[in-house]
């Protein structure tokens, strides 16, 4: 019957005068500290020094255990260590030691159960400095964290300030209805020709307007990446975004043309594929140039097996270089004469993003924009 034991497999034999000398002296990125099958330490390395502030006299003669944080000693890790290495012949641990001055210092350590060719045995044990590593690893968990907490309350914030406000701008809408009924005809009259009427409209317009990008910004924000996707036609999700905008293109008089033969299907949720196009099509239509009707082209291409290319391009007023940047930040609106709560492009970014792809603008001021969107399959 087989033992599980190190002491049945032929040990390595080493030069000790030559060996151990030379570790001693030239390790830098390691510390090195030999011990007796017991754990008594016999050598130290001058590295280790550097690494925990212990010069040789200071550990030399003692139990290996000197090196261990207290809470370590108590759980008899030193011991369960030393029994390891007998039995399996090596040993692995990423653990804190103890500096000399008391600090908890992070440590990569690898033990070895070896001898020397006159069969004195020895534990080697190498010590890799590791602590800047995990300190900045903790760093980020604790900002990671923080930074789901954040977005934890601002998706509830988003969610209450838009189920709240829905109730009270639609009784306004109603009321406003009521009101024209109650006036009657002639009172309406006198109210349309002295554009009270289409003020009221506007503003309730306007506000449901923004009511409808807090609750897509909100969407955005919470698990965008994990929508449900499927094989979705580039075509008819975008004739369903025409005919939600009929009216927006009709009274612009845009043009639209698409070439979405190339790449006709994707692998994506229809869903946010129809927020992106919505989002897209909108703007371009709402920053045309007064000069001129607006032309929008959309076409789509395969970059490669993987990449599916969307591009969408307008004739409108363009933004320029410094401004390019700014469009896809939240809230941020380059042409204050139209109407706009700047979430628009903020929303497609981050669908984009979220799903492993990337946007790039494509701009000349008062020629137009092209926007062309990568999505990775």
């Amino acid at each position: 019957m087989a033992h599980n034991t190190f002491k049945d497999k032929e040990l390595k034999k080493i030069d000790t005068s030559t060996f151990f000398t030379e570790i001693m002296e030239n390790s830098q990125a390691a510390g090195v500290i030999v011990m007796n099958v017991n754990g008594i330490i016999l050598d130290s390395s001058i590295s280790v020094q550097k690494v925990l502030g212990y010069a040789k006299d200071d550990i030399i003669g003692n139990y290996y255990d000197i090196l261990f944080i207290p809470e370590d000693r108590l759980r008899n890790l030193p011991e369960i260590e030393l029994k390891t290495v007998k039995q399996k012949g090596s040993f692995i641990d990423d653990n804190y030691l103890l500096h000399k001055k008391g600090a908890y210092i992070w440590i990569h350590g690898e033990s070895i159960y070896t001898q020397d060719e006159d069969g004195n045995i020895f534990i080697i044990k190498v010590i890799f400095d590791i602590n800047d590593k995990k300190l900045l690893e903790e760093q980020l968990t604790h900002s990671n964290q923080k930074l789901v907490n954040i977005n934890n309350d601002l998706e509830n914030f988003i969610y209450t300030a838009s189920h709240d406000l829905k109730a009270p701008i639609n009784n306004i809408d109603g009321l406003l209805e009521s009101v024209k009924d109650e006036l009657g005809s002639d009172c309406n009259l006198k109210l349309e020709e002295s554009g009270l009427l289409e003020m009221l409209n506007t503003s309730i317009q306007k506000f449901k307007d923004n009511l409808f990008d807090l609750t897509s910004l909100g969407k955005s924000q919470n698990g965008i990446a994990e929508e449900i996707k499927s094989r979705v036609d580039f075509k008819e999700v975008l004739e369903q975004v025409k005919f939600d905008l009929q009216d927006t293109i009709d009274n612009a008089h845009a043009m639209i043309y698409d070439y979405l033969t190339e790449a006709s299907f994707i692998n994506f949720s229809r869903k946010n594929l129809r927020s992106i196009l919505f989002n897209l099509l909108s703007n371009a239509i709402k920053y045309a140039s007064p000069e001129r009707k607006p032309e929008i082209i959309i076409r789509t291409s395969k970059v490669r097996e993987d990449i599916i290319l969307l591009e969408v391009e307008d004739n409108g007023l363009g933004i320029s270089p410094k401004d390019q940047e700014k469009v896809f930040s939240m809230y941020e609106r380059l042409h204050k004469h139209i109407d706009g709560t700047g979430v628009g492009l903020n929303i497609v970014k981050r669908i984009v993003e979220n799903n492993g792809g990337r946007i790039e603008l494509e701009s000349q001021e008062g020629k137009g924009s092209k926007f062309k969107i990568f999505f990775k399959e």
